[in-house]
C-alpha cells in the first residue's frame, strides 16, 4: 500500500511542478492521497454493508412467504433458515434462491409442506441435480417433483430420482 501511495504522491508532485503550483500543490497532494484512499475504502465498506443488508431483508421476505405457504412454526422456520444458509455455502444458489426452490417444491408436492425435513431433503437433491446437470435449481426442483408426483414416491426417494435424471441428461 505504501508503494502505491508513494507512486500517487510522485504523480501529484509531477503535476504540481508542471502546472506551476510547486510546493503548495505537492503538499495538498501528499495530504489528499491518503485521505482519498481512506475515503474510497470507507465507501467500499459502506456499499458492501448496504448490499448485505438488502440481501438479508430479501432473505427474510422469502422466508416469510415460505412460512405463509407451509404454515410451519417459527422454530421450524429457524431450522429451514439455517438449512438454506448452509445449502447456499455448499451449492452455487443463494439462500433466497434455495427458499424459492422450497416454495416451488411445496407447491408441486403439497405433502412436503408440513414436513420441514422432507422439504429440505428434496431441496438439497434439487441443488445437487442443478449443479450436476448445469441447470437452474428451480428447473431441477420441477423435475424431481414431477417424477415424485407421477410415480407416487416420497421425499426419501429424491436421491434416487436425481441419479436417474442426471444419468439421462
Amino acid at each position: 500500500m505504501n508503494g502505491r501511495l508513494g507512486n500517487l504522491r510522485n504523480i501529484a508532485n509531477e503535476v504540481a511542478s508542471r502546472s506551476g503550483f510547486g510546493g503548495i500543490a505537492s503538499s495538498l497532494g501528499a495530504i489528499a492521497t491518503p485521505a482519498g484512499a481512506a475515503t474510497a475504502a470507507v465507501a467500499a465498506v459502506g456499499v458492501v454493508m448496504v448490499q448485505a443488508g438488502k440481501a438479508a431483508a430479501e432473505f427474510e421476505t422469502h422466508l416469510d412467504s415460505l412460512q405463509s405457504l407451509t404454515g410451519l412454526s417459527d422454530e421450524a422456520m429457524q431450522d429451514i433458515s439455517k438449512g438454506a444458509i448452509e445449502m447456499s455455502k455448499e451449492f452455487k444458489s443463494s439462500a433466497s434462491e434455495i427458499v424459492d426452490a422450497m416454495k416451488l417444491i411445496g407447491s408441486q408436492a403439497p405433502e412436503l409442506l408440513s414436513d420441514k425435513d422432507a422439504l429440505m431433503e428434496v431441496t438439497k437433491a434439487a441443488n445437487v441435480l442443478a449443479e450436476a446437470a448445469q441447470i437452474e435449481v428451480v428447473d431441477a426442483a420441477k423435475g424431481i417433483t414431477t417424477v415424485m408426483n407421477q410415480m407416487g414416491v416420497s421425499a426419501s426417494e429424491a436421491s434416487n430420482i436425481i441419479n436417474v435424471l442426471a444419468a439421462s441428461s
